[in-house]
């Protein structure tokens, strides 16, 4: 389960959260198998009387302003609400898991990995970033370039590969925690 904030597009002192449950960390990505209910923001997981108890209103788009009084604090008692209703619905996560376009993704992300890992690929990019981006090193970028050029697929593809395989091997290198 990844948690994300998303800033208003029109405002940017506001927030709200967001929830997507996946095998491993996707950003961006949804394909037309893949169960569109596995992205929420914090207000669709909650009841209308939650809603009224959190928010004053029944409103499901809820916005946090940096400038409200201990935002961060409301917003973990939320997450520690809904987590256990994302996590614990069994329907949705075998939706998940049936997903044959998430799975070929998943197998794309690994395969950046395993180029990564043999250091054997091109330095010569044609769409990946001139410095590292996002924390991200450039080896990811040009390990994703290698891949998606040995495939034939259209190599601006890179840059979400790299990403993706980047933050999954950062997340499987971290020691479980129980």
């Amino acid at each position: 389960m990844m948690i994300g904030l998303t800033i208003h597009r029109f405002y940017d002192d506001q927030f709200t959260v967001d929830f997507f449950l996946a095998r491993y960390v996707i950003i961006n990505y949804m394909s037309f198998d893949f169960p569109k209910d596995s992205s929420r923001r914090i207000g669709e997981m909650l009841t209308e009387n939650e809603k009224l108890r959190y928010f004053g209103d029944t409103i499901t788009d809820h916005w946090w302003s940096l400038y409200s009084d201990n935002p961060i604090d409301s917003i973990i008692e939320l997450i520690q609400l809904v987590e256990p209703r994302l996590i614990g619905d069994e329907d949705l996560k075998q939706r998940i898991m049936s997903s044959k376009t998430a799975q070929e993704w998943y197998e794309k992300v690994q395969a950046v990995t395993r180029i990564f890992q043999s250091g054997v690929f091109s330095h010569d990019p044609v769409y990946c970033p001139l410095k590292p981006k996002n924390g991200i090193p450039l080896d990811w970028f040009w390990a994703a370039e290698t891949f998606t050029k040995e495939k034939g697929l259209h190599p601006s593809w890179a840059q979400s590969l790299a990403e993706c395989a980047y933050r999954q091997y950062v997340l499987d290198m971290m020691p479980t925690m129980v």
